[in-house]
């Protein structure tokens, strides 16, 4: 393990006290604890601890396009909550042949709808939750709405 400098996290939120552990335990050798679940937010090696452990990073490059809208995909309002759209240059732009799919998953001028609920805090994102809880069962797809604006 003493080659390992960085770790990043993908899939759910990971926790404060789960990075501060990781980072305890590889003392040195772990530089960063990035997270990497969503196609546009990732931390810098030199953002602050603070920054590393309670948010997801921001927009890596200029071209990345973030909106947070209300249920209504109204812009959210500074500081609130609302889904997370993304598009950018590494964002898919569409589902193979699932046009159904792409009509709920696109906004007309191509953002992507995560399903993150979040929020900006200075200027980084902090995933407060998700749209709907989703149970993958033998391939058939459950699914409960869980967001409330």
């Amino acid at each position: 393990m003493s080659s390992l400098k960085l770790l990043q996290v993908g899939g759910q939120r990971f926790q404060a006290e789960h990075a501060r552990l990781v980072q305890r335990t590889l003392a040195a050798r772990c530089s960063s604890v990035r997270h990497a679940r969503r196609p546009v937010e990732l931390h810098r090696l030199d953002d602050h601890e603070a920054v590393i452990l309670n948010t997801q990073g921001r927009p890596l490059l200029p071209q990345d396009e973030v909106r947070i809208v209300d249920m209504n995909d109204r812009e959210a309002a500074a500081g609130a909550v609302g889904e997370l759209l993304t598009r950018g240059p590494y964002t898919i732009r569409g589902y193979f042949r699932a046009d159904d799919h792409n009509a709920r998953s696109f906004t007309a001028d191509g953002f992507y709808r995560t399903g993150d609920v979040v929020r900006i805090q200075n200027g980084n994102l902090v995933v407060e939750g998700r749209i709907k809880d989703l149970i993958n069962r033998g391939g058939e797809k459950i699914t409960r709405r869980r967001w409330k604006a």
